[in-house]
């Protein structure tokens, strides 16, 4: 991955020398109160609102500092993922706050999906209880049949009114989980793990022109499930996703950062 280089000079002496991750190609701070992406590579705009403004819906950000916003399981925003996510790999980082649910028994949350056909790539708890996933299934090029790739943290510490960071990496040949910025807590289920890799390649498409980026759960692909509580609320502070994938250092650094005191 190639990186910035900071650096500051005392005479001809080199004092500090920083390494920040890659810029993002997506960014979603609701510090901003506002729908639209505060950067992106593609279309920043949300799709399916007309009004932008947010304040509605606003809540203490992470430490109090700043605004965050709540949706309920009926809300969700869209947006156009070609440049703004990149199929074949990347992170996906989510800072979130449950407000009046959390993960025990078979209620669906979603907090992310990505969606185009042959392509769904979503970051959420489902049936199983305790449990949060990234669910990957996609059409292999090669022999033309679906595959599913998962991996999983133990969520049973996720509480209403706390706030948590998930960060999900994938390039065609591993994926990870990470919860609070480091590795996947343990499953009570032994298949269930936080990093799966392969010896062959995963063979992931390009974002196609249709493609779609949901953030919640009203506007994605699981919107009508029977195991969706359409009252149950969520928090968002942001949402960011990179073009490739982050490393542990930089994954715990950003959240050192956005969770500091």
């Amino acid at each position: 991955m190639k990186k910035k280089m900071l650096f500051a000079l005392t005479g001809l002496c080199l004092t500090g020398l920083v390494y920040a991750a890659e810029d993002p190609s997506f960014v979603l701070d609701f510090n901003t109160l506002k729908a639209d992406a505060a950067d992106s590579i593609g279309s920043p705009a949300c799709e399916n609102l007309k009004n932008k403004d947010l304040s509605a819906k606003k809540i203490a950000r992470i430490n109090g500092k700043g605004n965050a916003i709540v949706l309920t399981n009926a809300e969700g925003l869209t947006y156009q993922m070609k440049g703004n996510y990149n199929p074949k790999q990347g992170t996906v980082s989510i800072r979130f706050s449950p407000q009046n649910w959390d993960t025990k028994g078979k209620n669906y949350q979603v907090l992310f999906e990505a969606n185009q056909p042959g392509y769904r790539f979503a970051v959420y708890k489902n049936e199983w209880d305790g449990i949060m996933m990234l669910y990957l299934n996609f059409k292999d090029t090669n022999t033309g049949k679906a595959k599913t790739v998962t991996a999983f943290t133990n969520g049973n510490t996720i509480k209403p009114g706390n706030w948590y960071a998930i960060d999900v990496t994938w390039t065609p040949t591993e994926i990870r989980y990470y919860f609070n910025g480091e590795p996947g807590l343990k499953t009570k289920y032994a298949w269930q793990k936080n990093t799966q890799k392969f010896a062959q390649p995963l063979t992931l498409p390009d974002a196609a022109n249709n493609g779609k980026l949901y953030i919640g759960t009203g506007t994605s692909g699981f919107r009508t499930h029977v195991n969706l509580n359409k009252s149950h609320k969520t928090a968002f502070a942001s949402v960011k996703v990179y073009p490739e994938a982050l490393t542990p250092a930089e994954i715990k650094a950003a959240y050192d950062e956005d969770f500091k005191k």
